[in-house]
């Protein structure tokens, strides 16, 4: 009898993207001419000769599985690549499997010229998404297209170049709402800026913008909805008014100002209304941060630029230190380690006496601070009714509770000054001090307070 053949097929990896950077047709996933090949199956390539570029376009692309959608790369969304000069240019993909990008580089082989762009608008307010209205460039710069009669609903559109998908913006359709029938709505186009405004009946629209998300910790495939809510107060919620974003300047903000965050990337959305039906992301996918890069309490903000669309964040670290009597002064904080999970300080050879303490970020008052009762709570008075004592202070990030022990210095005589002297000690800056040293210390990985 003879055993049954196994075929096994390789995988074919293909390029789809807009016109101007693949061969034939743009997002067909099924054309065999943007195929690409490899010698080891492992790492794949394209070449796209002739293509015509502009400076400064973001030309977008994906790289799919067997000629269909089901799986690609990126998954969600699109990856692009621009150049810095017009010009005729050969295009070089390369895909790595099991890589989550593809990549790209480009070879100009000549110059190119390239007339004056034609901007249009497309999408439902042109009454389909197959017509193109041309706007007129005033003496400003500014492009501009106006629509008469428009009935009272929900639209939405994009600007396009010269009547192709090379070229749109916003990378999410613009989304408009008209509230009443025979309205005239102008759309105004900046072609610098990419930004677009719209007025109503001789009025600029007006809006509210909320940050609604989550959390993906590094590594992980799902999100972590109890980091999420930490950093958002909730997840997914378009309706909460606590997150809507504050205007500044031409753009909006949003921030927590101090929250922890362990290594990973809030996955969020900007919607309009306090509704989904208008939203924005990394394209119609949801925004991921970059990665914040280790445990620790951040202030933590987004911008929303109304205009183009264009999201962004930033993060700063924050230090949590200890300040008050207990260590000396309540204007110098004595900063603590983040060790398993906690931050810890030990305060050496406190001297009898009633102290006070708290934690707090940033060496300031103007961010978060802790005491009885958790965050914001009063001040955490300290007894001590030894000769000498060791103070262990614990502050637990995820709670946000402060609590300590005390260490009387006799049971503990390895961290009274005069017996560590056979002990290495540094200071802050990493250098080894001697005996007499006073202040901060640093031994066996902990810092200490010597009084």
């Amino acid at each position: 009898m003879m055993a049954a053949v196994l075929t096994v097929s390789a995988t074919t990896y293909t390029v789809a993207g807009v016109s101007a950077v693949v061969n034939g047709a743009e997002w067909d996933p099924a054309n065999t001419a943007n195929d690409m090949t490899s010698s080891d199956g492992t790492n794949y390539q394209l070449t796209v000769t002739g293509k015509t570029l502009k400076a400064g376009v973001n030309y977008e692309y994906k790289v799919v599985e067997d000629h269909a959608w089901t799986v690609s790369y990126p998954q969600n969304g699109n990856t692009s690549f621009s150049v810095s000069a017009n010009g005729v240019y050969t295009i070089n993909y390369s895909y790595k499997v099991g890589d989550a990008l593809p990549t790209v580089t480009t070879v100009k082989t000549s110059d190119a010229e390239i007339g004056e762009t034609v901007w249009s608008v497309i999408g439902t307010i042109n009454g389909d998404w197959d017509t193109d209205t041309d706007m007129t460039k005033g003496a400003d710069g500014i492009y501009s297209a106006t629509f008469t009669d428009i009935a009272a609903g929900e639209y939405k559109f994009k600007v396009r170049a010269d009547h192709d998908w090379t070229e749109a913006y916003p990378s999410s359709d613009y989304a408009l709402n008209v509230s009443a029938d025979n309205s005239t709505v102008t759309i105004k186009f900046n072609a610098t800026s990419h930004a677009i405004t719209v007025d109503v009946n001789g009025a600029a629209e007006e809006k509210t913008y909320t940050v609604a998300g989550t959390y993906r910790l590094v590594g992980a495939t799902e999100d972590d909805d109890v980091v999420g809510a930490r950093l958002f107060g909730t997840v997914w919620d378009a309706s909460l008014t606590a997150n809507d974003m504050k205007a500044s300047g031409n753009s909006y903000r949003w921030a927590n100002a101090c929250v922890f965050l362990p290594q990973g990337n809030a996955v969020y959305k900007v919607c309009v209304n306090h509704a989904w039906t208008e939203s924005y992301g990394d394209g119609e996918a949801n925004k991921v941060s970059t990665e914040i890069p280790a445990p620790g309490f951040y202030d933590f903000s987004i911008s929303f630029d109304p205009a183009t669309k264009n999201l962004s964040e930033a993060f700063t670290l924050l230090n949590i230190g200890v300040v008050g009597s207990l260590v000396g002064s309540w204007d110098n904080d004595v900063l603590m380690t983040y060790v398993d999970g906690v931050y810890e300080l030990t305060v050496s050879d406190v001297v009898s006496g009633s102290y006070e303490f708290k934690v707090r970020a940033n060496k300031s008052w103007n961010w978060a601070d802790w005491g009885q009762g958790g965050r914001s709570g009063s001040n955490i008075p300290v007894m001590i009714t030894a000769d000498k004592a060791d103070v262990n202070i614990t502050f637990d990030p995820i709670a946000e509770t402060v609590s300590f022990e005390l260490s009387e210095a006799a049971g503990i005589s390895t961290l009274t000054a005069d017996s560590m002297k056979d002990a290495a000690r540094y200071n802050l800056q990493g250098q080894r001090v001697g005996n007499g040293y006073r202040g901060v210390t640093v031994m066996n990985g902990k810092k200490y307070m010597v009084k």
